[in-house]
C-alpha cells in the first residue's frame, strides 16, 4: 500500500493577488476579511455567491477550494478545485491550485482508503460514498492509477462484473507508458533494485526513507533514454531493497512531494481483469492480459499455471511451449522467462526437460530461490517415482532387495538444493523447505544431518504457536525417530496434543 503524505497549508491571503479583476465585488472582499478572520464557514458561503455570479473566476474556486477543505468538506473541496484546475490561470495561481489539488486528492485519497480498508473486513458495508471518493479522486488527478485499482477491486467483489471490467481497463490503459517501459527496458516488479537501476541507468537523484519498524523506501529518479522515470523501492530490515513500482514522465505540473510519492505498482488488475474474461471465455483477451501479468511478475507462477489451463482447455499445449521457448532463446541470460518454461515443464510432467532447463536456470543466478525450490522439489519427484516402482517389487515379491542407488541419488541432489533454500537469509526459516529436507533425510538414513534439521525445527516452535501443520509433523517425525532416539515418544504426544488442541479451538 502507498505511503502517504500530509501537509499543512496555511492560507496568507494578503499574498493572494487579484487576477483578472477590474473591481473586486463586494462578496469577495467580504470573502476576503473572512478568510483574514478565519471563519471559513462565512468566507465559504460568500464565496459560492461569487462563482455563482462569475463561474469563470479561476481564484474564487481556489479559495472556494480551500475553505472547504479546511472545513473537511472533501467532496465540496475537490468539484471546486476541479473548476479551478479547468479554467485558464498562469503563475502565482497556478502554482496554488496545484498544491492545493494535490493536498485535496491526499485527503480524499486517505478517506478512501481507510473507507475500502473497512470494507475489506466488512463486505456488508455500503460502498456508495466510498465509490464516489474514488471516482472524485479519479477526476482530480486522472494521472494517478491506484484509484482505478481500488474500483475495479470494489466492483469485483460486488460481482459487478460490467464495472470492474471497466475499471480494471482504465487502470492498465493508465499504466502503459509504466508497462512499456517494464517490456522495454526488462524491469519487474520484486527484482533487486540495483538490478533494476542496471538496466535503467544511474540515477540523477536518490533518496532515501527509514520506517519506524527498521524497514527503508528508495525514490529514485533516472533518464533514460527519453524517459523520465521514478523507480520507488522497499528494503526491509535485513534484506536487499526490491523493486515496488515506477511512473514514467510524470506531469510537469506536479510538486516535488506528489513525484516522490512512493507509488507500488499493483499488479492484481491484470490478473482479475485476465479471469473475468476467461469466465466470458474470451481467452484471447484473458492470454493478453495474463501475458502483461507475467511480464510485470514473471516470478509469479500462478500466472504461468493460468496461462496453461487456458492452452491445455484449447488443446494449445505445444504453442505456449513454443513461446516460451521463443523467449528464452531470444532472452538467453533472462531467469524469469527460464523459470517459466521449466514450470511450464514440470506442471506438463516432462520432469528430465524441466530439471535441464532448472539447471540452465540456476546457470544464471545460483542463488535465484524459486529455481532452487523448484528443481530441489523436481528432484525429489523423480526420486519418487522410482521408490514407488521398487516398492512395487518388492510387495509382489517379499524376498526382493529395493535398489536404492535408482533414487538415493536423485534425493541426495534435492536435499541439497533445497539446503542451499534454506541458506538464503530470508529463507531460513520455511518449514515447507525444512520439512521437505527433513523427510529426505529420514528415507536416506542421515541422522546426523537429520538431527540438525530437527533442532532447527525446534527453534521454530515460538513463532508456530498457531500452526496445526506444525505441530503435526513435528509429533510424526518425533513418533517415526523415537526407536532410535530417547524421549521423542513422549515429545510426539506433547505435539499431537498441541495440535489437536488447536484443532479444538
Amino acid at each position: 500500500m502507498s505511503k502517504y503524505l500530509y501537509f499543512i497549508f496555511v492560507v496568507v491571503s494578503c499574498s493572494l493577488a487579484l487576477q483578472s479583476f477590474e473591481c473586486a465585488s463586494p462578496e469577495f472582499t467580504s470573502a476576503k476579511l473572512a478568510l483574514n478572520q478565519k471563519d471559513y464557514l462565512r468566507a465559504r458561503d460568500l464565496l459560492e455567491k461569487v462563482v455563482a455570479k462569475n463561474p469563470n473566476d479561476a481564484y474564487s474556486w481556489y479559495l472556494l477550494a480551500n475553505c472547504r477543505r479546511t472545513l473537511m468538506d472533501y467532496s465540496g473541496a475537490g468539484e471546486a478545485i476541479i473548476k479551478a484546475q479547468n479554467l485558464p490561470s498562469e503563475g502565482t495561481l497556478r502554482s496554488q491550485i496545484t498544491t492545493e489539488s494535490y493536498q485535496i486528492w491526499v485527503e480524499v485519497y486517505n478517506l478512501a482508503v481507510n473507507s475500502f480498508n473497512q470494507f475489506q473486513i466488512n463486505h456488508t458495508l455500503d460502498t456508495k460514498k466510498l465509490k464516489e471518493n474514488l471516482q472524485l479522486g479519479v477526476r482530480i488527478k486522472p494521472e494517478n492509477s491506484e484509484l482505478y485499482a481500488l474500483l475495479g477491486s470494489i466492483y469485483e467483489t460486488e460481482n459487478d462484473t460490467v464495472n470492474s471490467i471497466i475499471e480494471y481497463s482504465n487502470y492498465i490503459k493508465s499504466q502503459e507508458s509504466a508497462f512499456n517501459l517494464a517490456k522495454d527496458k526488462s524491469i519487474s516488479l520484486g527484482m533487486v533494485r540495483s538490478s533494476a537501476i542496471q538496466q535503467l541507468g544511474r540515477p540523477d537523484s536518490s533518496k532515501v526513507s527509514m520506517l519506524d519498524n527498521g524497514d527503508s523506501l528508495y525514490y529514485d529518479h533516472i533518464i533514460s533514454g527519453t524517459k523520465d522515470v521514478y523507480l520507488f523501492s522497499a528494503k526491509k530490515r535485513k534484506g536487499q531493497a526490491v523493486v515496488e513500482g515506477w511512473r514514467v514522465d510524470l506531469p510537469k505540473v506536479w510538486l516535488p512531494q506528489e513525484r516522490e510519492r512512493h507509488f507500488v505498482y499493483n499488479s492484481r488488475p491484470y490478473l482479475a481483469l485476465a479471469l473475468m474474461y476467461y469466465s466470458q471465455k474470451k481467452y484471447d483477451d484473458a492470454l493478453a492480459t495474463i501475458d502483461k501479468a507475467s511480464l510485470l511478475t514473471p516470478e509469479d507462477e500462478q500466472n504461468s499455471a493460468f496461462k496453461l489451463q487456458i492452452y491445455e482447455e484449447q488443446g494449445k499445449t505445444n504453442e505456449i511451449l513454443a513461446s516460451l521457448v521463443s523467449l528464452t532463446t531470444k532472452n538467453p541470460t533472462n531467469k524469469a522467462y527460464m523459470q517459466q518454461l521449466a514450470y511450464m515443464l514440470f506442471k506438463l510432467q516432462r520432469n528430465d526437460e524441466a530439471i535441464e532447463t532448472y539447471e540452465k536456470t540456476l546457470a544464471i543466478d545460483p542463488t535465484y530461490d524459486i529455481a532452487l525450490f523448484n528443481l530441489a522439489t523436481t528432484y525429489k519427484n523423480k526420486a519418487s517415482e522410482f521408490q514407488k516402482y521398487e516398492a512395487e517389487k518388492k510387495k509382489s515379491n517379499p524376498k526382493y532387495k529395493e535398489d536404492e542407488s535408482k533414487y538415493f541419488p536423485l534425493l541426495n541432489k534435492a536435499s541439497d538444493l533445497f539446503s542451499r533454500y534454506i541458506q538464503l537469509p530470508q529463507h531460513s526459516s520455511d518449514l515447507s523447505a525444512l520439512e521437505q529436507v527433513a523427510n529426505i533425510y529420514e528415507v536416506t538414513r542421515e541422522s546426523s544431518k537429520l538431527n540438525q534439521i530437527i533442532s532447527i525445527l525446534e527453534s521454530l516452535e515460538p513463532s508456530n504457536t498457531t500452526n496445526i501443520e506444525y505441530y503435526d509433523f513435528m509429533g510424526g517425525i518425533y513418533a517415526r525417530q523415537s526407536a532410535v532416539k530417547k524421549g521423542y515418544i513422549e515429545k510426539s504426544k506433547a505435539m499431537y496434543d498441541k495440535a489437536d488442541a488447536l484443532k479444538k479451538r
